[in-house]
């Protein structure tokens, strides 16, 4: 299974002019473990979002996003949980169900050294399962940064 993103591009607002990603492309491929980094405010957290098809009704989206070759419908909807409840929930759904893709955001936000490798075993073991994970991260460490195997760098909501 392959993941394609091409082309996304994000607004947000009434009249839909307020870019949060501009024209975002990149892959992931099963496997392997990808990192979405930049800066805070960059578009790590929109694009996860996106590909998850879970951002809010007052966001519109284009551009591409394809899994093995089918395109994928981008719409919105509303979130009813919290952030920090919605997280929880799917990182625990999605590793019990074994997913084809697992989006995580920021997942080692808070945790010491040792917690991110404990932390990082179940994800690892995914990847080696063939299946895809995609990672946004904001300020790596050595120890976070060997975990991933490919790294998508974003900067003001573009692709560097």
């Amino acid at each position: 299974m392959v993941m394609i993103w091409e082309d996304v591009t994000v607004t947000i607002g009434e009249d839909k002019k307020k870019k949060l990603l501009d024209g975002v492309t990149g892959f992931a491929e099963p496997g392997r473990i990808m990192a979405v980094m930049g800066p805070s405010g960059c578009g790590k957290t929109t694009l996860l979002t996106s590909l998850a098809e879970t951002l809010a009704a007052n966001v519109a989206v284009t551009g591409n996003i394809q899994i093995n070759g089918k395109k994928r419908s981008l719409y919105s909807k509303e979130v009813t949980i919290s952030n920090g409840e919605k997280k929880r929930l799917s990182i625990g759904l999605e590793i019990l169900t074994q997913p084809l893709v697992l989006l995580l955001d920021e997942p080692t936000v808070g945790l010491d050294s040792l917690s991110i490798l404990c932390d990082s075993s179940p994800k690892q073991h995914i990847a080696l399962k063939g299946k895809l994970v995609i990672c946004s991260i904001h300020q790596p460490g050595c120890e976070t940064f060997n975990i991933f195997d490919g790294l998508l760098l974003l900067s003001n909501g573009e692709t560097v």
